[in-house]
This record gives C-alpha cells, sequence and structure tokens, in this order.
C-alpha cells in the first residue's frame, strides 16, 4: 500500500499510521515526507525516479484480449456508429 504520509490535513501524520495491524504495516510504503521523518517511522519510504517503479504481476482478466479486440474495432471508422 502506497500511502501519502507528513503534515496532517493533507497527509496522513505518522502517529496515525503507527496505531494500524502490525500485518497492515508490514505492507505499507510512505510517500510525500522527507527522509529524516521516513527514516525514525517503521515505514519505507518510496523513492522516486522509473528506476525505483514498483510492478506487481497479475493474470489478466478472462476475456481481455476479447475486451481489446473490441476498443480496437469501436474505434474503427465503419464500427464507430456502434458504441
Amino acid at each position: 500500500l502506497l500511502h501519502e504520509a507528513g503534515i496532517a490535513p493533507i497527509h496522513t501524520p505518522f502517529d496515525a499510521l503507527a496505531k494500524l495491524p502490525d500485518n497492515i504495516k508490514r505492507s505499507i510504503r510512505v510517500i510525500h515526507c522527507n527522509d529524516a521523518r521516513a527514516a525514525e517511522s517503521e515505514f519505507e519510504k518510496v523513492q522516486p525516479g522509473f528506476e525505483h517503479t514498483i510492478t506487481i504481476d497479475t493474470e489478466p482478466p478472462l476475456h481481455a484480449e476479447a475486451n481489446q479486440i473490441l476498443q480496437i474495432l469501436l474505434v474503427t471508422d465503419i464500427f464507430r456508429k456502434f458504441d
């Protein structure tokens, strides 16, 4: 879970995040806070930049390929009226 932490009311204070159950806290990564404050907390800070991109592998939905084909057809001139 990516969470904006920092100065309230725009962001969630670290004190509020610290009250969450341990199983949820282990999954949280914080963003929009300074490095020193993140280091003092028990949360890992999200690092900026493409080299730090987080990817989550998932299975495509059952009819994903059919949906892609239909989307292509809908932007084709002769099929536009069916939208």
